[in-house]
């Protein structure tokens, strides 16, 4: 008897249950099946005279159900008779939505790179503008100080109660 084209087996489906049956004139009750899941099962499962397979929670992907009738002296059907499954994934299971998932964590990374490249761009010229208000200080300082020591090597060469030059301007005059 053929088989169904394709099963689908939707992502809310727990449990995918599999009927199948032959027919056999004399004896039917000896009749044995063993069956697998390519894909899923390592091995055929004997079913014994069971006429039912079930799954649970099939992971997402494709599979080829096969089941094998065994009459009672042992004579196996020509072939195992398959029947196409394909489990669908949940909408969070699917390459797309990894993929969608990829990209916003690398646009959230980009995010935070670039916030802190910024921050560091805002700390570097805030340092530079306390870098440049310092050394503007001390350059008046440096001036002030100048003014000073002139105005001492000013008043180190005058008298000052006459305010004429002393001893110390006329040696100074005299050694240049």
């Amino acid at each position: 008897v053929p088989l169904l084209d394709d099963l689908l087996v939707r992502p809310r489906d727990s449990v995918v249950e599999l009927h199948y049956g032959a027919i056999a004139h004399d004896q039917p009750r000896e009749m044995r099946f063993r069956y697998r899941l390519v894909g899923y099962d390592a091995n055929w499962q004997d079913a014994g005279d069971r006429r039912f397979a079930t799954y649970t929670n099939l992971p997402p992907g494709e599979f080829v159900f096969e089941v094998e009738a065994i009459g009672r002296f042992g004579q196996r059907s020509a072939a195992p008779r398959r029947l196409r499954l394909e489990s669908v994934p949940w909408w969070w299971e699917t390459t797309a939505f990894r993929l969608a998932l990829a990209f916003l964590l690398l646009l959230a990374l980009a995010a935070v790179v670039r916030w802190r490249f910024s921050d560091l761009n805002r700390q570097r010229e805030s340092l530079r503008l306390q870098v440049a208000e310092r050394t503007a200080q001390i350059e008046q300082q440096r001036d002030e100080l100048a003014q000073a020591n002139a105005e001492l090597d000013k008043l180190s060469r005058l008298d000052t109660l006459t305010g004429l030059a002393n001893r110390r301007a006329l040696l100074g005059y005299l050694t240049d």
